[in-house]
This record gives structure tokens, C-alpha cells and sequence, in this order.
């Protein structure tokens, strides 16, 4: 399997996968016009409905009298949804369905989302998204059009029928055209953890299945790409439209220059994801420790940073880097790597932003990581994503799964080696020799047919 290696800046690629089952919103019984819940309520609503001709100070008195205070309105149906003390929500709407101001009043029930399993051949081998309960999430969200995910790599295959009526005419900042065509692989493979077309029958289930793909080419043939063209290829993509940039990259010097165009990027509105690297310590890579970039490192099976995994304060959050991607050649093959885990975390941010589509990039990255699960013998600030409490969190409902608190360690955890752990290939080693120029360089995956 391949895995995305750092030389001087390291690229890494990581899997998505969905589950199965489906779970539905509780039904409710009712005896009059009051709603008694089955199933689970919001704590702390209700919501109420007037009769036709009820003056504002009528329904302003009623609600003072039943300790309850107005949120807002659904003005489409005239019904609003007021604040009450938590506990109380059946008998304040008993209380008001009492009067003959009320038409109806009622608990603010919790409607859960149906899983989605996707019907992809390869969907077995994707633990990664199994883990993460991507198949809840795309219950939520499966993406959406407006959203536009950059992959900032080595380019795209043309054509490629993952990606059909979803690629966007992107950027080639190493020639300054539009000629995007990957001629290194590793943009592909990128490409397709974070945005692979699921439930088409075909390969593997990316992440955000209804997302725009913006190919932004900055690495070459051999997977190199100096600092200056790398945040051309930043700029470039936050000016036309991307809402979560994606780099699977990384270098070991320090940039002003890098820096400054994350933070371009924070400004126009772009979440900027970017893989820790592959060196296996506490060392920091940019634009992965650029202020304002959300650094990724990448996790096994078992929730342990995999041994390549770099580490540290740093690091913000980690996601499966075992995963199986789209080839150049239209196969689907393995790849591994902090390049394969910080796309997963960016198509989770792409559903989180479709689903929330006011939702800021704060919001989405407090989402991201307040719903972790923590990683075994620590090594990043937060844990491993949980895609789908991370969608419910982004949507203000309860989350499905736990939220650790940070439990940062700088210490490497101990050689996880997992049967889906990737190897690296031939070229590059995994002691890659940076060039003259701080430049990205990916890893290339061993094209074993699947």
C-alpha cells in the first residue's frame, strides 16, 4: 500500500468509508392538541401555535405566566419555539394548550438521522469511515453543490468517473494555467478520500459525495513544489470560491510566506486542512503549524497514531490514515499516510459546512473537535474525528458519541502496525532528502489492482 511521505513537504492521503442501518425520528402519541414524546425531546422548547387573531400582548402575558420565553418563529407556519425551563416542557405545554389562545402546543422532539451505507464494491475495505461514523453523517448531509473543496496537490485526472459533473476548471500555479492533469498520482488519490462520488456503485465511498472538486496543481511530476507556488495555490483557491482548502503536503522550514497565506485563505472564509507529516516526531511541518491551519495526523484501527504519524502540541486532531482511494488509471488501490488522513477530516468539513450552511469556519472546527475520540497514548491536542457527532454538533443536536476533553502528549505511541497499515513504496523512502527549495513531495501508491 502507498503511504504519503514528508520530504521537504510531505503529502499524505487518507479513506473514507460509510456504514450501515438507519436510525429514525421517534414518533410521537397524541391526546388532544398536547403531544406526549416517545422518543427523545429538546430539552428545554416548546413550541406553540396561536389562534388566528391573538394579539403579540396576549401571547407575550401567556408565556410570561408559563415561565417560558419566545426563540424564535417558523414564520412560514406561525408556529414559535419558546425557551422553558429544562424538565418542565410537558407541563408548560399542558399549561398552554389549556387556554383558548392556543391552537396547539407541543415538546420539540429529536429526529434522528438515517444512516446511509453506500453500495460502493470496495466499501468493506474502508474501516476508517466505519470508525468515524461517516455513514450517520451522510444520514445529515451528503454534500452540496455550493460547497467547493480545493485540493491543493499534484493535480487531477481528467475524466475520472468519481469525480464526473462534480470538477470544477481549477489552477496550475507551477505554469500559470489551467491545465490541472496530475502527472504524479497523488492528487488523485487525495481527491478521492476526500470527494469520491459514494452510492454509485463504482469503487470506493469518498466523504462529501455532493461537493464541488477544485484541483489546484502545485507539485510536480515528482511530487515537489517550492513554498511560493504553494501559496499561490492557497490565494488562488480561497479567491474563487474553495470553503475548506485541503493540503496534503509539508516542509520542515518555517514560512512568514505560508503563514500569511493560511491566513489569507482563514479571511476569505476557507478552512485550510493540512497533514502533520510523515517523520514520526515531534517536529512541526508547514503549512501544517501555520496559524490558522488545522493539522491532521493519522490513526489505526485502534486509535493509535501509526509510528510515521509526526506528533505533538501541534497537532490538532487525527483521522484514520489507512485508507483506499481513486487511481489515475480509474482503479481504486490502498494509501496511507497523514496525506490520506487530513482528507477525510476536510470532507468532514465540507458535510458540516453543507449541512450548516451559515455556520462559520470557527464553528465548524470547534465541531471538528469537540467531538473527538481519544487517541491512544495521546500525541495531538484533541483525538481522532467522529464525522457524524461532529454533524450533529454543527447542527445543534445531541452529540452521538462522546467529546474527551484535549489530551495532549508529545510522546510517539508504540509502533502500531495494523494488517491495514501502510507500507511505504519505493520511491519516495521514508527518509526522504528535502531539495535545495523547501518543496512537497508526495508518495506514490503501490498500483496493486484491487
Amino acid at each position: 500500500m502507498r503511504r504519503g511521505l514528508l520530504v521537504t513537504v510531505s503529502l499524505g492521503v487518507v479513506g473514507v468509508v460509510a456504514a450501515s442501518g438507519a436510525a429514525f425520528a421517534d414518533a410521537t402519541a397524541s391526546s388532544g392538541h398536547v403531544t406526549q414524546q416517545v422518543g427523545a425531546i429538546r430539552s428545554g422548547r416548546v413550541l406553540v401555535h396561536y389562534r388566528s387573531g391573538v394579539g403579540i400582548a396576549n401571547q407575550t402575558a401567556l408565556e410570561h405566566a408559563s415561565a417560558a420565553s419566545r426563540v424564535k418563529r417558523i414564520a412560514a407556519l406561525g408556529t414559535d419555539v419558546l425557551a422553558v425551563p429544562a424538565g418542565s416542557e410537558a407541563a408548560v405545554a399542558a399549561k398552554l394548550q389549556a387556554s383558548r389562545l392556543v391552537d396547539y402546543a407541543e415538546v420539540d422532539g429529536i429526529a434522528a438521522a438515517s444512516d446511509i451505507t453506500p453500495n460502493d464494491p470496495d466499501w468493506s475495505k474502508e474501516w476508517g469511515q466505519v470508525l468515524i461514523h461517516a455513514p450517520h453523517a451522510w444520514g445529515v448531509s451528503t454534500g452540496s453543490s455550493t460547497i467547493v473543496v480545493a485540493v491543493v496537490d499534484s493535480g487531477l485526472t481528467p475524466n475520472l468517473p468519481e469525480f464526473a459533473g462534480r470538477t470544477l476548471t481549477g489552477f496550475n500555479a507551477i505554469t500559470s494555467t489551467t491545465n490541472t492533469t496530475d502527472d504524479n498520482g497523488h492528487g488523485n488519490y487525495v481527491s478521492g478520500v476526500a470527494l469520491a462520488q459514494g452510492n454509485n456503485s463504482v469503487g470506493v465511498a469518498g466523504m462529501c459525495w455532493s461537493c464541488e472538486l477544485l484541483p489546484v496543481k502545485v507539485l510536480d511530476s515528482s511530487g515537489n513544489g517550492d513554498y511560493a507556488t504553494i501559496a499561490a495555490g492557497i490565494t488562488w483557491a480561497a479567491d474563487h470560491g474553495a470553503k475548506v482548502i485541503n493540503l496534503s503536503l509539508g516542509g520542515t522550514t518555517s514560512s512568514t510566506t505560508l503563514d500569511n497565506a493560511v491566513a489569507y485563505a482563514r479571511n476569505k472564509g476557507a478552512l485550510v486542512v493540512v497533514a502533520a507529516g510523515n517523520s514520526g516526531c515531534d517536529c512541526q511541518t508547514w503549512p501544517a503549524a501555520s496559524p490558522g491551519a488545522l493539522s491532521v495526523g493519522a490513526t489505526d484501527a485502534t486509535d493509535k497514531l501509526y509510528s510515521y504519524s509526526n506528533r505533538g502540541s501541534w497537532v490538532a486532531i487525527a483521522a484514520p490514515g489507512s485508507n483506499y482511494s481513486t487511481g489515475g488509471d480509474g482503479n481504486f488501490y490502498p494509501f496511507g499516510g497523514t496525506s490520506s488522513a487530513a482528507p477525510v477530516v476536510s470532507g468532514t468539513a465540507a458535510l458540516a459546512f453543507a449541512a450548516a450552511p451559515t455556520a462559520s469556519v470557527a464553528t465548524v472546527i470547534q465541531a471538528l473537535e469537540s467531538t473527538t475520540h481519544a487517541v491512544n497514548g495521546g500525541g495531538v491536542t484533541y483525538g481522532r474525528i467522529d464525522a457524524g457527532a461532529a454533524l450533529d454538533a454543527v447542527m445543534g443536536a445531541p452529540a452521538s458519541s462522546p467529546s474527551p476533553s484535549p489530551s495532549p502528549s508529545t510522546s510517539p505511541s508504540s509502533s502500531p502496525s495494523p494488517s491495514s497499515s501502510p507500507s511505504p513504496s519505493s520511491s519516495p523512502t521514508s527518509s526522504p532528502t528535502p531539495t535545495s527549495s523547501p518543496a512537497p513531495a508526495p508518495t506514490k501508491p503501490a498500483h496493486g489492482k484491487r
